[in-house]
């Protein structure tokens, strides 16, 4: 029997027989090696003669082959109909067939085409890319490996990429123009000809991961980056040239460390130098060259210079002016000073140097021994440390004082005052200087004298 037996073809009513022998027909799909008679569209026909199933088109008037049959007879998935076979299929257009292509339904033809794998949003298992598709919180993908593939837009949610958990992915190629919200990735390399943002609130990488191309790093009131360095002491980040370190930044404790070829350690409440492994040393640093100077040095405390001892150490320097006075050691004089009376001063350490001019307009009154007053910083009060004053009285000023002319002095401890002095002969003694030995007038009294004294 080739085909459906009918009444208008029997001629008269069907026996038990014919309808058994149509359902054998129907469930075997016409399995014959001659076309089946009668024939209706879209129906089935095993040609067993050319070992193809086959279908009548619509309008019964062709059959469309569907696929190959193997040798037993059955349909074989292994065998499916070539190009020219399946283009006999009138909601079906094939053109420019490439390798690894899938047919892909397109709404707008209503018609099935061939599109690649990129061009039908489809993830493949070797090398290839994930165009504008998503993996998606609740999408089933278990078992599933992509090794090597270049992920070029598109968004990949709540996915594990690497580890032992599926969906993984494997060496990574590149991962451009794509955001990833929560996840974990490893081994992958983020980059490509686009930059890619890694959104959402965690993003957890484990393994090594390389940004190729440059990495910006970015937040807004918050802390921008962490590097956590766990449980053992050494380098936290590493900074390299051509694949060759040129520095780092590590730990010893809770000491942070800043090292190239020389580096700095800071520990608590101190800066220290240290070698180019992070390890402090000791005079083995330069701060500044010759033709590379810092500027300006801000010290709250002293410095050691030289050595370590307490003699090496200067805690103060500064330089300024003051104002010399003519003062009386019992009681002070009347005095008007001329415009050229000034004094400028530099303490090192506890060493004071002053120097100064004195000249009078006008001189009266006062009792006692002449003093200079007005002394920047008040002397040592240590006997054995008194300060001396040093006078230059310019040939033909003598006559400027009414008696004897001071040439000498000494500071008075414990005051910011010093005693000028005088000798009566080359050899003599050193008197103090009197109130009678000044003299009243303009342009009198003119002394030029440099004092030094320990504070």
């Amino acid at each position: 029997m080739t085909g459906v037996v009918t009444r208008a073809t029997k001629g008269v009513p069907l026996t038990a027989t014919d309808h058994d022998g149509n359902l054998e027909v129907i469930v075997s799909l016409h399995k014959s090696a001659t076309e089946p008679s009668p024939t209706y569209g879209c129906m089935l026909w095993a040609d067993t003669n050319n070992d193809l199933l086959k279908m009548r088109n619509k309008a019964n008037d062709a059959w469309i082959t569907l696929g190959a049959l193997d040798t037993t007879g059955a349909f074989s998935d292994n065998n499916l109909a070539d190009q020219d076979q399946l283009s006999e299929l009138s909601d079906v257009t094939i053109t420019s067939v490439a390798d690894n292509e899938v047919l892909a339904y397109d709404s707008t033809a209503s018609k099935w085409i061939n599109q690649t794998a990129s061009e039908a949003g489809l993830a493949t298992s070797a090398q290839g890319s994930l165009a504008d598709s998503a993996l998606q919180d609740g999408d089933t993908a278990s078992s599933l490996t992509i090794t090597s593939a270049d992920i070029n837009g598109g968004t990949i949610d709540g996915v594990t990429i690497g580890g032992s958990s599926a969906p993984t992915v494997t060496n990574l190629g590149s991962v451009a123009t794509c955001d990833i919200n929560g996840g974990t990735i490893d081994g992958a390399t983020i980059g490509g000809s686009s930059a890619g943002a890694i959104t959402g609130t965690t993003v957890t990488a484990t393994g090594l991961m390389t940004a190729q191309d440059g990495l910006v790093v970015d937040n807004d009131g918050a802390t921008v980056a962490t590097f956590d360095r766990a449980t053992s002491d050494g380098t936290i980040a590493e900074f390299q040239k051509n694949g060759s370190a040129v520095g780092s930044i590590g730990n010893t404790g809770s000491a942070l460390w800043i090292r190239g070829n020389s580096g700095l350690y800071f520990g608590s409440a101190k800066v220290l130098p240290t070698d180019n492994t992070g390890t402090v040393n000791d005079g083995v640093c330069d701060l500044g060259a010759s033709a590379l100077r810092f500027n300006d040095l801000y010290l709250s405390g002293g410095v050691y210079l030289g050595g370590t001892g307490a003699a090496n150490y200067l805690d103060d320097y500064e330089e300024g002016t003051w104002t010399p006075t003519y003062l009386g050691s019992t009681t002070n004089p009347t005095v008007t000073y001329t415009s050229t009376t000034s004094g400028q001063y530099t303490k090192i350490g506890n060493m004071v140097f002053c120097r100064g001019d004195l000249r009078t307009d006008a001189f009266t009154g006062g009792s006692g021994g002449v003093l200079i007053g007005g002394l920047p910083f008040t002397t040592t009060n240590s006997p054995s440390n008194a300060g001396l004053a040093f006078l230059n009285v310019y040939s033909g000023d003598g006559a400027s004082f009414a008696g004897d002319i001071p040439i000498s002095g000494q500071t008075i401890n414990n005051t910011t005052t010093a005693a000028l002095q005088y000798r009566a002969t080359s050899n003599g003694g050193w008197t103090a200087l009197e109130m009678a030995d000044m003299a009243d007038g303009l342009f009198k009294n003119f002394i030029k004298f440099v004092i030094y004294y320990q504070v």
